[in-house]
Formats: structure tokens, sequence, C-alpha cells
């Protein structure tokens, strides 16, 4: 050798041996099986019948096939380094051109030593004899490249064959058993015919048997929670480094049995098995940021199956050369683990503890109540902006437990065989199976005493009964009072029957508090007589109601620290206990609407249509406001909000093509945000899917009346859709009150969060009034958060401006919006305000233009005084901004 050059030659044996160093005899054996599936592909488009045959005996592997043999040309390819046959086919396994190489090399135990000799040979379709050549352990030790071309002869036409030999047994039985029952599960998709563009039927046989594929998953068909299998399709990954987008599909449901060995997800690519039961990282679960969460004992019902396929470069696919592993860090598996999380996520939460075998186990593909008629559904997921997923709360399985574990600890169980279900009673048809299972799973013995519907029914209200009670104790929150009913005290009578100091080893429970509920549960003497003379309605010398009086038996009622229970009521034999109407006449309690929304009852009053309770004074009667209503309800009188039917409607056409994207854009980003602060406070809610429509509101029916309240806001909580007219804006506190009676929490904490998750749209609204109005005035203070400034009262405003040299300040309201096509609303206690401050309150809205990047501001003063539209506000073009500048928010 020249010293003015090196020697880069490779020596043969490293080369070979660091190729295949990784690889085991089960995944040398598939990546041969993977060529001749390509080559099947290739050959004849998966249209023709194929087999592929392996033989292992001790040192000696054969694999064959007759799934359209290699050119002769192109033998070489098989295993010269660096070379690989003409371009893959569409659907192509293979990649990366070393399979062939690599099992070959591994199958003869090069890394140990042990490689004797290979046959490699193959006859092509039409070709009148086969090619190939043998390779021995001394061609390893020379420098010569070169192997000599020969024929063949007994190899049928489209058959390859290779054959490995070592000096020693690499094959024992146990590997042998282990080979059939990998391939079994890697190539379940070619075995049961079902791969991508597969029309003809694909054969493997290992020493004589032939390999079947793993049995078909048995789901669950729950209808319940709607926790039934899906599939979703037409998953598209599509990006500028991709050759040609991906494909993706994922179907996901509970197993009926529980099977650690199975749970976890699969992961197709090409339609080969990749990863098989992963519950880790690879399987999309853990703590990463697009991890689905942890996958525990508990979820060993759960399966997932992902499948990618790709007609172009199998590389781009994100696994590794010996196609076991993810790699997670490629922008590919960062999408697909998106959508895993997105579908998989509601079924990570059915774990075993809360979704038992007596639940899911009445439910199998030949169930009378099975979901989608015992099959998996289908969801097209390109057609849907939200696609359907399973509840995301599990409301109704949790409710299923709790009415069946009241039910265990009383020792009945409504006996279904001998009662027919009662219309809209404890139990829908299809919880009914699961039920009568469960009530036996959760209880210690079988002698459960069965009851009928009616009398199940009479334990939920009893139950019923105690919360509500418990509710009107101070300092008693959800916690105690869940514990408390945990503890099997079902009802009231349980509790009178209990000691105090059986009622402080509750957890929460103290002295003082077990004192409360004593109190409270104890019937009181003097309830009786207060009741019985505001039933015989007192009236005064002229025989009008006797307001004084009723009002002073209300005040009593409160004063016992006790409200009359439905015992009590029931005790006194009378159906219904007179309250005032709104006209002071006297009228069964059982007539009369607590008026809890002012929109609603003016509008009915405008109707006639019905009688409101007369609420006294609160303050000068001194009262409580909502242990009055809660006495008014106790005696009879009904919520306005519950009493009518409630739905949502459209005008002009139903639906409209979308008006503006903001809001469906903001939101959207919102949700993102706020998913967990919302499952802290009243459980996970799905992003509504936005629809425009023409308009919206709320149609209510009582009686033979009719009344309707138009909105450009309404959310549907049981279709997940949010209906906004053309005149709506990003209003936060309109969809939050939405939020908030569909689902509970605060309205001004559900507010605050959709306005900081969305970019703090009103503070950059004040922030830029304030820049405006700085040249104008001599102090400009944002006064959002206070009550009170220097003594001044600043409610229901955002800016106190306070003029130079003036003594009179102006109180600013800001609207920040993102469309000019609306109406403004003043809403809390700006109205008041505006009427108390006449020509010192100005209302100011600034409207940003996402699309162009501008601003506009419109200044009203006084606006109490008439009805207004943007239009008619005066606007300040945004050219006047900054001595002629142009705003531009980015």
């Amino acid at each position: 050798m020249s010293r003015d050059t090196y020697d880069l030659s490779p020596n043969k044996v490293q080369m070979f041996k660091s190729q295949s160093g990784d690889l085991s005899l089960i995944d040398a054996v598939k990546e041969l099986i993977d060529n001749a599936i390509d080559n099947w592909t290739r050959a004849t488009n998966r249209n023709a019948p194929a087999t592929i045959r392996i033989d292992v005996d001790e040192g000696t592997t054969y694999v064959w096939d007759d799934t359209g043999g290699v050119p002769s040309d192109e033998v070489q390819a098989l295993f010269a380094p660096g070379e690989s046959r003409e371009e893959p086919p569409e659907w192509s396994i293979g990649g990366y051109a070393l399979g062939a190489k690599k099992a070959i090399s591994r199958l003869g135990g090069l890394g140990e030593g042990t490689f004797d000799i290979t046959h490699i040979k193959s006859r092509a379709m039409g070709s009148e004899t086969a090619y190939g050549y043998n390779i021995d352990r001394p061609w390893f030790e020379k420098d010569d490249w070169n192997v000599d071309r020969r024929t063949f002869d007994g190899l049928d036409e489209g058959c390859t064959e290779i054959v490995v030999g070592a000096t020693e047994s690499l094959w024992q039985e146990e590997s042998v058993l282990q080979l059939k029952q990998e391939l079994s599960k890697t190539y379940v998709k070619y075995l049961s015919g079902k791969a991508e563009g597969q029309s003809a039927e694909i054969s493997i046989i290992v020493n004589e048997e032939e390999i079947n594929p793993i049995e078909e998953i048995e789901w669950t068909y729950l209808p319940i929670d709607d926790l039934y299998p899906r599939r979703y399709t037409d998953i598209k990954i599509e990006a500028d480094y991709l050759s040609t987008p991906i494909q993706m599909e994922l179907e996901v449901g509970l197993m009926l049995d529980k099977d650690p060995s199975e749970a976890g997800t699969d992961i197709f690519f090409q339609d080969r098995l990749v990863v098989g039961s992963s519950t880790s990282e690879e399987g999309g679960f853990g703590t990463e940021e697009n991890s689905i969460g942890r996958f525990t004992s508990e979820n060993e019902r759960l399966k997932v199956r992902l499948e990618l396929v790709t007609e172009g470069d199998a590389s781009d696919l994100p696994w590794d050369t010996q196609k076991k592993n993810i790699d997670r860090t490629s922008r590919i598996s960062s999408d697909m683990y998106d959508e895993v999380k997105k579908f998989v996520s509601p079924y990570l939460k059915a774990n075993t503890d809360l979704v038992s075998d007596s639940i899911v186990h009445p439910y199998n593909s030949a169930s009378e109540w099975a979901a989608n008629d015992g099959t998996v559904k289908h969801v097209d997921v390109s057609t849907s902006y939200r696609p359907e997923r399973p509840s995301s709360n599990l409301q109704e399985i949790k409710n299923l437990r709790e009415r069946a574990g009241y039910h265990v600890t009383q020792g009945v169980y409504v006996d279904y065989d001998e009662h027919s279900p009662k219309e809209n009673g404890l139990f829908t048809e299809e919880e009914i199976p699961a039920y009568l299972k469960l009530v036996f799973e959760l209880s210690d013995d079988d002698e459960l005493q069965p009851i009928s519907p009616e009398e199940g029914e009479e334990v939920l209200n009893d139950v019923k009964e105690l919360r509500k009670t418990l509710r009107t104790i101070p300092n008693i929150g959800k916690s105690v009072i869940q514990n408390v009913i945990g503890y099997e005290y079902l009802s009231l009578d349980d509790l009178r029957d209990t000691s105090k100091y059986q009622l402080r080893r509750i957890n929460g429970v103290g002295t003082k508090t077990a004192q409360r509920i004593k109190e409270r549960v104890e019937p009181n003497e003097g309830v009786k007589e207060l009741l019985e003379e505001l039933a015989s309605q007192p009236t005064d010398d002229d025989g009008n109601p006797d307001t004084e009086r009723l009002f002073d038996l209300y005040k009593m009622l409160l004063d016992l620290d006790t409200l009359p229970t439905e015992s009590d009521l029931d005790a006194l034999e009378v159906n219904s206990f007179p309250l005032l109407t709104e006209n002071y006449q006297y009228c069964d309690a059982s007539g009369l609407y607590i008026p809890d929304k002012k929109e609603l009852a003016a509008g009915f009053r405008r109707t006639n249509a019905i009688s409101f309770v007369e609420i006294p004074d609160c303050n000068r009667s001194d009262f409580n406001e909502d242990e009055l209503l809660g006495l008014f309800e106790r005696l009879g009188a009904t919520y306005l909000s519950e009493a009518v039917d409630e739905s949502i409607y459209t005008k002009g056409g139903g639906e409209v093509d979308e008006q503006d994207s903001v809001p469906r854009e903001r939101l959207n980003d919102a949700w993102e945000s706020i998913d967990h602060e919302f499952n802290k406070t009243f459980g996970s809610i799905d992003c509504p899917v936005v629809t425009w429509v023409t308009e919206t509101g709320v149609q209510y029916q009582i009686e033979n009346s009719t009344f309707t309240e138009t909105a450009s806001c309404k959310y549907d909580p049981n279709e997940g859709r949010l209906y906004l007219s053309s005149d709506f804006v990003v209003d936060w506190e309109v969809l939050a009150k939405e939020l908030s009676e569909a689902h509970g929490g605060s309205t001004e904490h559900i507010a605050s969060l959709l306005r900081k998750a969305t970019g703090d749209l009103e503070d950059r609204a004040v922030d830029l009034v304030r820049q405006q109005e700085n040249e104008r005035f001599r102090k400009v203070i944002d006064v959002r958060h206070l009550e009170k400034y220097n003594e001044q009262d600043v409610s229901g405003c955002d800016i106190l401006a306070i003029p130079h040299g003036g003594t009179d300040p102006q109180y600013i309201e800001i609207k920040a919006r993102t469309s000019a096509r609306t109406t403004i609303d003043l809403i809390g206690q700006e109205p008041h305000r505006a009427e108390e401050l006449g020509r010192q309150y100005h209302l100011y809205v600034v409207v940003f233009d996402e699309k162009s990047d501008s601003v506009r501001l419109w200044r009203l003063s006084d606006p109490a005084s008439r009805e207004y539209t943007v239009e008619q506000a005066w606007r300040i073009n945004q050219n006047t901004w900054k001595k002629g500048e142009e705003v531009i928010i980015r």
C-alpha cells in the first residue's frame, strides 16, 4: 500500500456482522418474509395466491416462496452490499435495502463464527431456468467480492429459494414455537386477506404447519356512555417532506375480558405489525405532552390498533431498520400520537374498576343490547369536524354504579324478571342487563331481596332527600355529603338513628359538624304547628290574605334551622301549601313558579300563562333569600326553568355559511388551554362544534303558551354543538353562561378562563384605549378589578379617565370585538352605571380585524340614553391614531 493512500475497503465479516448483530433469528426470518411479500406485490399486485414456506432444523434455515421470482440480473441485490432491486412497489414493506443481507448473515450465525454456506436462487416468471449463487465461509475471508453466477434445475417459475447453513445448531424447540406465534401476529392482516390492495390469499407454512392469523378481538359493544368500539378512517398525514400522504386508521375499544398479554396498542406499518400490545410510550401512553396518559393494570381491557400505510417510500414511516421500534422524535410520529390521544383518551378513562366485568359482559357481539348491532362502528374522520367519541366523563356508568350501590346497601335489587321497566324509571332498557349483574357483583352475599321498580325508586328518592337536607347545613360541602352517604347512610331516618359519635367517624365530620347534622335531621316540634297554620291560609279582618302573618310564618320556619322535610309535609295530609301570587292572592304552591330567569319571567308575564311566587323583600324583612327560595321549593313551588320545555330553534332557513372564523378558531385555541381546568371544575367537556345559523335562541313552552327569547349564541350539550348567528362576536360571558347552565361551575370563572386562554382580547383593547386616551386626559387608570378608586365608585366600567384641569372624570366601558356586525349590550352593573352617570359614562368598542391586522374604534357617550348599534357610534379611523400611523395588532 502506498504511503500516499489509505485503504478504506471494508472487512466483509465485520461489515455483515455489524448489520445483523442486533437481529434475532425470528426477526431475520421476518425480513425474508417481508421481501417475499414485496415481491408478491411487485409481480402480481397481490392478485394471485402465494405461499411462503419456512423449514428450520438445528443449523439449517430454508425459505421458499412462489411470489413471482427475481429476474436473473437482480438476484445479486439479495446479498450485494449497497444494492437494491428496482423501485419498490406501492405499499412496499421494505425501504432500507438491507433486509435479506442482514437476515442471511444472522441465520448463518456469522457473528458467532458458525456460518457455513448459503444458496440463493430464483426463477422469474417466463424464465427457462433459475439463476443464483452460493456463498460459503471462505468467501468472507477473501478480498474478492465476486461470486460465480450459476444456473439451477428443479425450481418452478416464479419461485425463490434461500438456504442458509450453520456449523452449529441455532434453532431450538422453544424458538420454533415462538416463531410460529409471532408470525401469526405480525402478518395477521395478510393471513386474513385484509392487507391494502389484497385480493388473493397468501399462506405462510413453518415446518409443514400452516400459520393461522391470531383470533379476532372479542369486543364489548357497550351502549352505556357510547363505549362501543370504533374504527376511525381516512385520517391523513400530509407534509412537504413526505413523498406521498400517509393514510392512517385507528381502531379502539374495550375487550370483553381483560387480558394483560393483549391489552395496549398494536401498531401496523404497511399492514405489518411493528409494535404489539404496547403499554409504554411506543403505544402512546406515558406522561409526554402528546401521550394519552399512564397505562395501569386497571386498563387491561383497553385495545388499540393503529395502522399507517403509504404508497410512497416506506422509510417515511417512523420505524427503525429492524421494523420493531417507533421513533417518537420524528414529525410523523408526533402527528400520529396526537391522533391516538384524541380518540383513545375517553376509553382510557374506562378502567376496569369503574367498567367491571358485570357492566361489559352482557354486551358481547351476539347480545340483544349490543351497540351498533354488535359490529365495530366506522367513523369517517374526513367528513366530520368533531368525530364521535364516547362520553368524556362516563357519567352514565358512574350513575349506574351509584344507583346499584344504594340498592345493595339496602339489601335489595329490582327484579326485572318479574317486573316490567318503568317508563322514564331507574334504568333504561339497555342498562338493565348490566344492573342485574352489577348488584350481585357489589353484594357480599347473594341474599338480596327482590323489589319492584317503584320501590327501587323510593330508595333513590330517600338519598335525594338526604342530599337536599345536608346541603342546607352550613360548612357541609359536596365531599362531606358524599362521605356521609358512602358511610351507608341513605336516608334521613338512618341519620336520625345515628349518634353524634358515629357521625364523627366519617371523614370530614368533626364535633361541630356532627352537631349541626343532628340538629338539622332531628324532627322539629315546632314545624307541624307552623305548617298547619300556613295551610289554613290566614286572612286579615277584611278577608284578604294576611301577608304580614304569612311572612312571619316564613320567618319562623326559617328560624327553626330546619326546613320541612317531605315526611313533615306528608304527615299533614294536604296536597299543597298556599303561597302568594304576584297579585297578593293565595294559590296552591303547585300552581306557582319561582321566576329564576328575569327575561323568561318577563316573557311569560306578557302571556298571562302562569303565576309567580311573591318573594318578600329579603333586605327589609331580614330573610335569607336562598333559604327562602328553598322553603318555597319544599312547599311545592317550581322553578320556572325546570317547568318549561327548552329547545334550540333557528329561523330563516337554518344553517348558513360561516360568517366569521375568528370565534371558532379562538374557541378551539381556548379549549386546549383550559381543558384541565374544566376537568377540575365540573368534568371533562369536549370542545363544541361551531354551527352558523341565521338566528338562534330558546323557545319556551308551558301550558298553552310559548315564549321565545332570541340570542346570538346557544350551546347544546347533547349535540356538542355551539350555534352562532351572524352577529355573534367573541362574547365569552354569553358562552360561559351557556356552559355553566349546561354543566355547572361558576360563570365568572369559566368566562375568565376563556378570556385568558384566547389571548386576553379585552386586555389588548384596554391597552390600546389607554394609549389612545393618554393624550386627551391627565390620567387614565385601569379599574377593572376595583370597586372604588379614591372614594369614587368605579364598578361597571373598565377605565377611569381624569380630564386635564377637570373635576368630572369619565367612566369608560370597553368592549372588544372581532366583528362590527353586532349590537353591543351592557351587562351586569353596566346598565345601572350608564343610567346613573349619564354623559360621564362612555362606551368604547374596539374591533380587531384579524384578517387584515387592523384595529378600529368607536366611541359613544351616554349609551343608556338610546338604543344603538356600532354603525351609529362615532367612528375613529385607525389612520388618525398616533399622529397618522396605522395601528396594527399581530
